[in-house]
């Protein structure tokens, strides 16, 4: 799906011209419906098999954590469903696969986490991207599958966790976050970079792509605020258990990317400061 705020980073990267794209509602002329969570294999297959692609992202799917708890079957269908029918379409294809996946197929109880960290996925959102780690791998053994952390940077939706803050702050709100909750936020435009750059160099296998810098929640807020020049001074810390959160939240989280820097060292993912600077530019031309 490209009209998420991955997808078009990616896009972008790879040009209009050698992308074809595809969203649930296509955006303009050139894009292809394509629905994760209702696609049957003879649909993957016609669609794979009638582009002359070189490589298939997916990188749609559910997810809003608190509407997978909500509705787990639609979660499953979209987040394991749908991408190991598209995984097979590319394996039949031999064709390179990407599927995107997240640090909430763990339990937050040992973070940061290597690949070969065992999972327990303690919510409906994390096990129906583990499931989907599971059966993308058995439908295209050679499948690349990244995972990856609390995405930020220009979303075409307005929907990430800056966009958010940025409305708080900037009409006098107040915006509560948890102080307990630690990541390694990712910016986008570098998580689609790795991405591209896993696939030009033929890898396959489980790839962590994230920020260096694992924080809280609250810790990135009160930077990215301060990065905005926004009021610091209305972003208030509180406890998961505090914040009425229907669907539980790995606390002690984040992923290590030893694994990417040693054997990819020219791939960058910028710190907090820099790539908000970048956002910001960015998202105002």
């Amino acid at each position: 799906c490209a009209s998420g705020q991955v997808g078009r980073q990616i896009l972008s990267i790879l040009g209009s011209n050698n992308v074809v794209p595809t969203s649930r509602h296509p955006l303009a002329p050139g894009w292809i419906a394509l629905h994760l969570g209702v696609l049957e294999p003879a649909e993957a297959e016609d669609l794979v098999g009638g582009l002359a692609v070189d490589a298939v992202y997916c990188v749609g799917g559910a997810t809003d954590v608190e509407g997978c708890e909500s509705a787990p079957d639609r979660a499953m269908r979209a987040n394991c469903g749908g991408p190991a029918t598209l995984a097979a379409a590319a394996a039949l294809h031999k064709l390179p696969f990407v599927y995107f996946s997240t640090d909430y197929i763990f339990d937050g109880k040992a973070g940061p986490y290597a690949e070969e960290a065992p999972a327990n996925p303690i919510n409906a959102y994390g096990r129906s991207k583990w499931n989907g780690e599971l059966a993308v791998r058995l439908a295209h053994p050679n499948a690349l599958i990244l995972r990856t952390t609390v995405v930020y940077g220009v979303d075409p939706g307005a929907r990430n966790f800056l966009y958010a803050l940025d409305r708080a702050l900037r009409t006098g709100g107040v915006f509560r976050v948890p102080n307990d909750q630690i990541s390694t936020p990712t910016y986008n435009v570098d998580l689609a970079a790795a991405a591209v750059g896993l696939v030009a160099a033929k890898a396959s296998g489980i790839f962590h792509v994230c920020g260096a810098e694992r924080l809280s929640r609250f810790d990135f807020a009160l930077r990215a605020a301060a990065a905005m020049g926004l009021d610091m001074s209305n972003v208030v810390g509180a406890p998961t258990s505090e914040l009425g959160q229907r669907a539980p939240r790995p606390l002690e989280a984040g992923l290590c990317t030893d694994k990417l820097r040693r054997l990819f060292p020219n791939l960058r993912m910028r710190g907090v400061e820099e790539s908000i600077r970048n956002w910001m530019f960015t998202d105002r031309l």
